[in-house]
């Protein structure tokens, strides 16, 4: 039993070795000629008990498990600290289950050898817009410094729910990123009343890549100019006025409550799978009106398919000067913009974390890059995933008071 214990304690003071470069790989073998085996020994004659013990468990429990001993295989100096706990409550069962995965996950798969095949990074919604067009302009970038190849799939649906589920449940070892807008990790949850995802325990922030505020535009049929104007005419026919959203939860469809509750008014909200679908029905005057993101609809309105009615931030965006904020169009306060962050499995291992967020930070500095979506009014961030993690927090509570304040709701 001691003998089992000592072993798991030796292989994570080894492996903290290595990663400090105080000591060469080879050691490592030097440790399985030696040890290993007496530790495997040890570990065969408990994994029946486990493997029933396993069985036996609720699945929530379970998986609760697995994750934190994954997070242990990660991190040498939590995996010491995990054994010694484990040890000392006379549960060796579950040091046995961590000594296995120390055994059998090199060092190599968290830091060294990731990438080692193909990424994908997941959007949950179609084609066309800014939450495309950001893993779009990033992976070739990003796999040319990785040497693996970086391919962007769209998943909508749901509300982006159908998309960040994929990511939630699937592939932890970094090989799978999701494109996640603030809908998916601060508003959503807040919206549905039963959201098959948990933003906060499901998903792990990289970093948030940028951000934008959102405009109202409306059709040049529509006529309006000003938010005033907007406000007027809904008044005047309850119910009849419509504006497009990129679905339901998206931030495009809470800009809308918010003016109707803001504005006391009664419009008629039509939710889309994606911001994309969305836009080109009001570029094609199917729908009037639509609270979109700057980075998404600039291009329309300079070349004059769109009318920008009022940015909805506190101050007016310097690549549109010319257009009045909701703030100064008379709705005080007005403010709700939109970031684009990326997320991973829960369980994906720290190191793993941290290279993903240096190698999307790199492509997001390139200057010919940067400059681009600057010119479509986007602000590039580019934090750390603790950083953005705390940022999220904020953003979540601040979303949580908006949909309280409107009364919306996705299902």
């Amino acid at each position: 039993m001691n003998g089992g214990i000592h072993d798991a304690f030796s292989l994570a003071d080894k492996l903290a070795e290595v990663i400090r470069g105080a000591k060469p790989v080879t050691d490592l073998d030097a440790y399985e000629r030696q040890r290993r085996p007496i530790a495997l020994e040890y570990v065969n004659t408990i994994s029946a008990a486990n493997k029933r013990n396993l069985e036996a468990r609720d699945p929530e429990e379970q998986r609760r498990w697995r994750d934190e001993m994954t997070r242990a295989a990660s991190d040498p100096a939590l995996a010491r600290e995990y054994v010694r706990r484990i040890s000392m409550i006379a549960s060796l069962k579950k040091a046995a289950l961590l000594l296995v995965l120390l055994a059998v996950l090199p060092l190599t798969l968290f830091a060294q050898s990731f990438p080692s095949r193909q990424i994908t990074v997941i959007v949950p919604y179609a084609p066309g817009s800014t939450s495309d067009l950001l893993p779009r302009a990033i992976a070739p970038l990003m796999s040319q410094s990785m040497g693996v190849p970086v391919i962007v799939e769209n998943r909508p649906g749901g509300g982006g729910s159908i998309g960040a589920v994929l990511v939630a449940r699937g592939d932890a070892s970094g090989h799978m990123l999701l494109m996640a807008p603030s809908g998916i990790l601060a508003t959503s949850q807040w919206l549905y009343k039963d959201l098959p995802y948990s933003p906060r325990k499901d998903l792990t922030p990289v970093t948030n890549a940028a951000t934008t505020p959102n405009v109202w535009v409306a059709h040049p049929s529509l006529p309006v100019k000003t938010l005033g104007d907007v406000i007027a005419l809904a008044k005047s026919k309850p119910g009849a006025l419509s504006f497009g959203s990129g679905g339901n939860a998206s931030t495009s469809h809470l800009c809308g409550e918010l003016l109707k509750s803001a504005a006391h008014v009664d419009l008629f909200h039509v939710p889309y799978k994606g911001p994309a679908p969305a836009l080109q029905d009001v570029l094609a005057g199917r729908v009037p009106l639509m609270c979109d993101n700057f980075s998404n609809v600039i291009t329309h309105v300079r070349s004059g398919r769109l009318r920008a009615i009022a940015v909805t931030a506190l101050k007016r965006h310097p690549e549109a000067p010319e257009v009045p904020t909701a703030d100064e169009s008379g709705l005080p306060g007005f403010e709700i913009n939109v970031w684009y962050g990326f997320a991973v499995p829960a369980a994906t291992p720290k190191p793993v974390v941290q290279k993903l967020n240096a190698e999307i930070g790199k492509a997001l500095r390139n200057g010919t890059l940067a400059e681009r979506l600057q010119s479509l009014g986007l602000t590039i961030v580019a934090d750390t995933p603790e950083e953005f993690a705390r940022f999220v927090a904020v953003e979540s509570e601040k979303m949580r008071k908006l949909v309280e304040v409107s009364g919306a709701r996705a299902d």
